[in-house]
């Protein structure tokens, strides 16, 4: 059995509720998940013995951090749509053509509740003038022809995106598939290469994954500041017949791996059939492994089936597995070998009558 350890980052991949894909984290920081669930004990008797557990209220968290701005971060954390086009500040250099006017080139909006204005300064002044455009002209008393002035206004951009933060929001919801890196820990085994280092990933697919609301973003003059893109995953869907709801299922993808690697045997699931003429019956086999990996139905693809005794007289199996009675009461061996592991195989008794 091969052995590894995770170390580093992996990548994360949003999509919305119809697919579209919202973001992918290349340059995460921080990166993992947390699974918890609160219990009590159930005491009594002498010595208060512990006679068993009630466990509830489950959770699965994810932490991640992106070294990466992106827009969508903020407005998903706050359940925000991010309409494109928005209102941006603009400053330009200004020669006055005539006196006490100031004429800009772009297009001066209102700026909240004060009207259409804007301010101006002189270069290398720290102070600055209130004005008010109509159009793309204001008023300003004491400025004289030839001289420059700094500009500044507020003008809608088609190029920016925007989006609002309301006073009550809540958080979007989306799917998200993150990964986590696993590294070679193992000696090599005769024959191989041994190589390669990163061999694999465990990969994180949380159906149903809300954002935690929280943003805390600042920056430092001599830094850079991350973008917290955590949240906890929701019930989603059920698995199995049990109707139990599921937050996430983790895959572990090793590269290149035998799917047979750590399989010790296989074994018929009804190893003794009974037919009478021409009744069929397909032979279904399952792998075991010594792993913890828990028995999985094989494709007879990947199996060879022969007669190994009782002749074809009692009983015929195909290729694909199908056992078929014949005229000719009595038994036949059926030999089972796995095709890509010589070493596991299993045998099935057919009994004709």
């Amino acid at each position: 059995m091969s052995k590894y350890f995770m170390g580093g980052v992996g990548t994360a991949r949003g999509y919305d509720k119809a697919g579209n894909l919202i973001f992918h984290a290349k340059a995460l920081t921080d990166s993992g998940f947390n699974i918890g669930i609160s219990k009590e004990e159930i005491r009594g008797g002498e010595g208060a013995a512990l006679h068993g557990q009630f466990f509830h209220t489950s959770q699965f968290g994810v932490n991640l951090k992106d070294a990466i701005a992106d827009l969508n971060y903020f407005a998903l954390q706050v359940g925000g749509i991010i309409k494109q086009g928005g209102d941006i500040f603009k400053t330009e250099q200004i020669v006055v053509t005539t006196p006490n006017q100031i004429t800009v080139e772009g297009n001066p909006k209102d700026f909240g509740n004060y009207g259409t204005i804007g301010w101006y300064s002189y270069p290398n002044e720290d102070t600055s003038k209130a004005i008010t455009f109509v159009g793309k002209q204001a008023s300003a008393s004491g400025v004289k022809r030839d001289e420059v002035v700094c500009v500044t206004y507020v003008e809608h951009s088609d190029s920016a995106r925007a989006f609002e933060v309301a006073t009550s929001f809540v958080p979007a919801e989306i799917h998200l598939v993150f990964t986590m890196p696993l590294f070679n820990a193992s000696v090599a085994k005769e024959g191989e290469a041994g190589t390669q280092s990163k061999i694999g990933d465990y990969i994180i697919d949380v159906p149903r994954f809300q954002f935690n609301g929280s943003v805390d973003m600042s920056t430092a003059m001599a830094g850079a500041s991350g973008v917290d893109i955590s949240g906890m995953a929701l019930q989603s869907g059920t698995s199995g017949c049990s109707g139990k709801g599921i937050y996430a299922t983790i895959t572990e993808n090793i590269y290149g791996k035998d799917p047979l690697e750590n399989a010790y045997a296989i074994v018929v699931e009804d190893s003794n059939i009974e037919l009478s003429n021409l009744e069929t019956q397909i032979l279904k086999v399952m792998a075991l492994y010594s792993d913890g990996t828990s028995p999985s139905l094989m494709s007879n693809s990947d199996l060879t089936f022969t007669i190994a005794s009782g002749g074809d007289s009692h009983a015929q199996v195909d290729i694909t597995g199908k056992v078929t009675g014949k005229s000719s009461p009595g038994t036949a061996i059926i030999e089972i070998k796995s095709k890509k592991k010589q070493s596991l195989e299993a045998r099935a008794t057919v009994t004709v009558s």
